[in-house]
């Protein structure tokens, strides 16, 4: 193992454990409610460049909105942020636009990562994706149980993984997100605008309000 993925792997382990103290946080033993992830202080002025392809994409291409979360398979904030971000994706197809990059914090998430783009080879990223998320107790060896639930081609999904046929690309992506200085997942970025934490839908649709105010504006006099 070379010494950069040594350095990686350690790196984002520090930042699971940041993920999962995050989550022991979201529920309150007293009232068994949520307590919400605190938004942080954003630079309303400041957009950062994401290097790096723009797939995949859930939405429309050419959505005037468009959010680049990078996210973990084992990470319970990064479930939540997807579900209320396909939420948001349904309610407004042609405005906003979603592109998954992997910021794998363990070896069995990076291998998730590159199912989902096996998938993706098939045209069914979306799907597999939230099958991922969705279904309790997923580890890699029933990854193509999935495939299988989805009626992919599993000699061609079995041969895409067994080849690790994404494995520089899922690299690459943790490689921006260090570059971007990303510590802890999900992070993710409005139009370039960065985001820690995960909210609801409702609040979502509220920080997109305050970043993207001109979208926002134009949307709301239709």
């Amino acid at each position: 193992m070379s010494t950069f993925r040594i350095r990686s792997i350690v790196t984002q382990s520090i930042g699971l454990v940041a993920c999962l103290l995050l989550a022991a946080l979201w529920s309150s033993s007293a009232s068994a409610q949520r307590i919400p992830v605190p938004w942080p202080q954003t630079a309303v002025d400041h957009r950062e460049k994401i290097r790096g392809p723009e797939s995949p994409v859930i939405g429309n291409a050419d959505a005037p909105i468009t959010i680049v979360s990078f996210s973990d398979y084992q990470c319970p904030y990064c479930r939540e942020l997807s579900t209320n971000l396909q939420h948001l994706v349904e309610e407004q197809p042609d405005r906003i636009r979603v592109i998954y990059r992997h910021f794998a914090m363990t070896p069995e998430s990076h291998a998730m990562a590159e199912a989902t783009l096996c998938a993706a080879d098939q045209g069914r990223f979306a799907d597999y994706h939230r099958l991922v998320f969705g279904t309790p107790g997923v580890t890699v060896a029933t990854l193509p149980d999935l495939a299988t639930q989805l009626g992919l081609n599993l000699e061609e999904f079995r041969a895409c993984t067994a080849s690790n046929r994404h494995a520089k690309r899922v690299d690459a992506d943790i490689r921006e997100g260090e570059r971007l200085g990303i510590q802890v997942t999900p992070t993710f970025f409005i139009n370039g605008k960065r985001v820690v934490g995960s909210a609801s839908a409702e609040k979502l649709r509220d920080k997109i309000a305050e970043l993207v105010p001109t979208v926002a504006r134009r949307e709301g006099a239709r």
